[in-house]
């Protein structure tokens, strides 16, 4: 799994795996602390992007 930070404007993070999105990640931040996580996941990405190659 590869995070990358996103674009300016509110903190986020993309998750990928294999080179497919499967889920964006934003933070809510809170005098410098993260106060809050939520995560999108999209389940058919990330099934595909985790399956065994064999």
């Amino acid at each position: 799994m590869t995070l990358v930070s996103g674009p300016v404007g509110q903190p986020v993070l993309l998750a990928f795996a294999r080179r497919r999105l499967f889920a964006v990640i934003v933070l809510t931040i809170r005098d410098h602390l993260i106060a809050k996580i939520e995560a999108t996941v999209d389940p058919v990405a990330r099934s595909a992007a985790f399956e065994s190659t064999t």
